[in-house]
């Protein structure tokens, strides 16, 4: 640990026996899923407006065969996460995301590609079907407006996500932005499907620009904050709230570059939560001696418990990814639990280059162990439901966040970094000394604007590590993945060293999708697989 945080427990990792599951490289072809009837029952609208926060616990319908990393949203932040310097998953036979570490079977023809795709497009569609269920209605109740408000705000999320997953930025790989077919693809995302898409249209839907997505995304979070005041209930923050539209809004216009209004919203985000970042006492038991402190366990209530979060993920004991056992975040994301993949090898560790950056007095270093031998900078940040370690549907329903007011000091830091470097600088030193540090004494020692941005985005990914949010500011501003650095808990086929973004950071379409879409086809990003060699482990 580090000289003022003492780790005094061990943590002991189990083993279990899973079944392996090997690499398909081929695709089950699928159109974008469109639905033209909705159920008119009386209870369609709230009963629609529950699939929404039920599709980010979808496992995909060939899991069970073979694709254990489909366990929903869960699943899908952390390709994000093994897609930077910040995660590496320890080198196992159990270890299902491969494919995207070491940049292998993510081209246009893999399953894996398909998944990505799909998982979000289906939850899409749960989106559209509740807006176009309200939007027929002759008199929408208070209730239903609500539901819509929510329909947008949770739609505008899966297109922001799929819009900075795959909008291709230049990068070394492919830095004029031309595709194989001669196209440039420079800075465009995705097809847009909505509630009013017919088939004929969905067919012959190409992708749209930054700013056609971006105009789309807007339009929707306006929508949003028009109607979701109207919402009677989150259902324990599984559906967003206004302080979460405010938060969608802050992440929009930072992917946009609109820094003064990536500011506003990213306060108005704080205050209309309510809510003040985790501290040491929600997380870790501690004890004292002298001036210094000391870890003797960790709390299962951490990042386990919704109520701290803006917005968040629920998974009860009756969620099938719960009673899988291992298809779930518990089993990839906690070593306590004996009956999951990290117990069993592919467990999560921080990059010990990125941990030894963390100052001594920061708590948040105790969420990772260094001291551990087998799996150097194993991560303990999430633990069992009720610190439960072997009764899977006890230990694995927990829940996991998806916006936490801790993003929004950050977002508003960096963003009027942009505007005033020396201002926001202050806003991260006032979080760090009020929330991180324990003795108050942090100080940002960086004295360009280019270096207090990178000590933002630096405290950031400690702060969000785990949580699928570093890809998006690794990509958006151009940082480079070194995987081999001094002291790199990497394996040796994921060993990269980039100059600026990874081009694998532009995500490939399926080839299913353009097979049922022309407009897609010559239109795809390049595939990265045809640069990026595992087998050297510095480009």
């Amino acid at each position: 640990m580090k000289t003022s945080i003492k780790l005094l427990m061990g943590v002991a990792v189990c083993s279990a026996t899973l079944t392996t599951t090997s690499c398909i490289e081929e695709t089950v072809p699928t159109d974008i899923v469109l639905q033209d009837e909705v159920d008119e029952s009386p209870n369609s609208v709230s009963g629609l407006l529950m699939a929404m926060p039920a599709r980010f616990n979808t496992l995909d319908a060939r899991t069970l065969n073979y694709a254990d990393y489909a366990f929903g949203y869960g699943g899908l932040m952390h390709v994000r996460d093994v897609q930077t310097e910040d995660l590496t998953v320890a080198q196992s036979n159990y270890d299902h995301f491969t494919a995207w570490e070491t940049v292998r079977a993510v081209g246009e023809n893999y399953a894996t590609t398909q998944w990505l795709w799909n998982f979000q497009y289906e939850s899409i569609l749960a989106c559209n079907n509740l807006i176009r269920a309200v939007r027929g209605l002759t008199e929408p109740t208070t209730d239903d407006l609500g539901a819509l408000g929510a329909g947008y705000a949770v739609r505008a999320f899966w297109y922001l996500d799929l819009a900075r997953e795959y909008e291709f930025l230049p990068n070394e790989a492919f830095p004029s932005g031309t595709n194989n077919d001669g196209n440039n693809v420079t800075n465009l995302t995705v097809p847009i499907v909505t509630d009013e898409t017919s088939e004929e249209d969905a067919r012959n839907n190409p992708r749209a620009t930054h700013e056609e997505m971006f105009k789309f995304i807007e339009n929707d979070l306006d929508s949003a904050e028009f109607y979701i005041p109207n919402l009677a209930s989150t259902y324990g923050k599984t559906l967003p709230d206004l302080a979460c539209v405010y938060g969608l809004k802050a992440r929009l216009y930072l992917w946009n570059g609109d820094w003064q209004e990536a500011y506003n919203y990213a306060q108005q985000a704080i205050q209309a939560s309510g809510l003040q970042p985790i501290q040491m006492e929600d997380c870790l038991e501690t004890t004292t001696e002298g001036s210094q402190v000391y870890i003797s366990g960790y709390l299962p209530t951490c990042f386990n418990d919704i109520n701290q979060w803006m917005w968040g993920v629920s998974q009860t004991s009756d969620n099938s990814t719960v009673t899988s056992g291992i298809l779930n975040w518990t089993s990839w994301m906690t070593p306590e639990y004996s009956g999951g993949y990290a117990a069993a090898g592919a467990c999560s560790r921080i990059y010990l280059p990125l941990y030894n950056r963390i100052a001594a007095n920061d708590w948040r270093s105790a969420f990772w162990d260094t001291s551990d031998l087998v799996n150097p900078g194993i991560s303990h940040k999430f633990q069992p439901n009720e610190g439960n370690t072997s009764v899977n549907t006890i230990a694995c329903a927990t829940s996991y966040p998806i916006m936490r007011v801790e993003e929004m000091w950050f977002i508003a830091a960096e963003a009027m970094a942009h505007i005033q470097p020396a201002a926001g600088r202050q806003i991260l030193e006032s979080f760090m000394n009020g929330n991180r540090v324990l003795s108050q004494d942090y100080t940002c020692n960086a004295t360009t604007q280019d270096g207090i941005i990178e000590e933002i985005i630096f405290q950031k990914r400690i702060e969000l590590w785990g949580e699928g949010q570093t890809f998006f500011d690794i990509k958006r501003l151009n940082y480079s993945v070194d995987r081999t650095q001094e002291g790199t808990n990497f394996y040796s086929t994921a060993q990269f060293n980039t100059n600026g973004r990874p081009g694998w950071m532009n995500w490939v379409m399926v080839q299913s999708e353009q097979n049922n879409n022309a407009a897609l086809v010559g239109w795809n990003n390049p595939d990265p697989q045809t640069f990026y060699n595992p087998s050297i482990s510095a480009q």
